[in-house]
């Protein structure tokens, strides 16, 4: 049997998906990915995929689907933005181990300069889940939230001690104020 490329555009595949409900554009994009499409339109289809299942708050699913489009990539700076998305929607998923192993796979494409930002970022995702969590009272989830953000920065750093205060005042409103005090006993 001769495997031949099928030859469709990324527009094509976007022209089909107007007006169609979501279910309908995935059911249609996952039949494309069977097909022997160019790494290129692949790359596209993963990236459709992903951005269908963010807009579903289904991030587990996204953040596979934009490793995939970064895995199909041909440039660094185009792998380095899907590994952020995979990151972001790992996180939003709490999806730990994944979002640390895609996050490693975005620093290994990177030069020192956007490293540092990229860390910068990473730690910022971090705090602005764990303030989203708070803001909606789910004082549990935005304790798991800060917590990761105490492991991912330096004791130096500036934040540490917010971070720190935050989860001194998260542990007391749950009502363990032993947890509290180990926090307070290490500022």
């Amino acid at each position: 049997m001769v495997n031949v490329e099928i030859t469709i555009t990324k527009d094509e595949i976007l022209q089909t998906l107007r007006n169609k409900s979501d279910f309908i554009k995935l059911e249609y994009l996952e039949r494309q990915l069977k097909k022997n499409l160019p790494a290129e339109i692949r790359k596209d289809v993963f990236s459709i995929i992903a951005e269908i299942y963010t807009n579903k708050s289904w991030y587990n699913m996204a953040a596979k689907n934009y490793n995939n489009a970064a895995e199909l990539s041909k440039t660094f700076k185009e792998k380095r933005e899907f590994y952020f998305a995979s990151v972001l929607n790992f996180i939003k998923a709490r999806s730990f181990l994944e979002a640390d192993d895609a996050f490693t796979k975005l620093l290994v494409l990177s030069t020192d300069k956007e490293k540092q930002e990229a860390k910068e970022n990473y730690v910022s995702l971090f705090l602005s889940e764990a303030e989203k969590y708070f803001k909606e009272k789910n004082y549990v989830n935005s304790i798991t939230f800060f917590s990761r953000v105490l492991e991912k920065i330096s004791l130096k750093d500036a934040r540490s001690s917010e971070v720190k205060k935050n989860l001194v005042m998260l542990y007391e409103m749950i009502g363990k104020p032993g947890e509290a005090t180990k926090i307070r006993q290490s500022m």
